[in-house]
């Protein structure tokens, strides 16, 4: 299910905001064991200018390939994190991850053309998620 990959290519990188710190590292451990690199931060405004730090320094192996993302979070929403990425980096895969889904926040979901989980969601169901959305972008690369 994972992307093929050049011999000594970078695993790609996903950074996860979530504020709850268990479920935040249960969420890292679980995309770890499955090969991929997760930077953890804990609220949108950390996830904002995490990303947004990464472009400006350019450094390829830095460089995001995705972002997985709680929706509610203090100081700053993930939804408006993203917004925020979006005007610098458009292309960036998001996964939204969120127990609060209405039909309000699919639109917006997809407005952002990402793809949106309702907790409570299992690892595998991430894992393949995530997956999906790096198959995606290596195929429009």
């Amino acid at each position: 299910m994972q992307p093929e990959r050049a011999p000594g290519a970078e695993r790609p990188l996903v950074v996860l905001a979530e504020d709850n710190a268990d479920w935040r590292q249960l969420l890292a451990t679980a995309l770890e064991l499955a090969g991929l690199r997760v930077v953890q931060v804990a609220t949108g405004a950390e996830l904002r200018d995490e990303v947004l730090r990464a472009l400006r320094a350019g450094e390829p192996s830095g460089v995001p390939d995705l972002v997985l993302t709680d929706v509610r979070m203090p100081v700053l929403s993930g939804l408006a994190a993203v917004a925020a990425i979006r005007e610098q980096s458009p292309g960036l895969p998001v996964i939204f991850i969120t127990a609060f889904s209405d039909a309000w926040m699919r639109r917006e979901a997809a407005r952002y053309g990402a793809l949106l989980l309702d907790k409570p969601v299992e690892l595998r169901a991430v894992k393949r998620a995530v997956w999906a959305a790096l198959a995606g972008l290596a195929q429009r690369r």
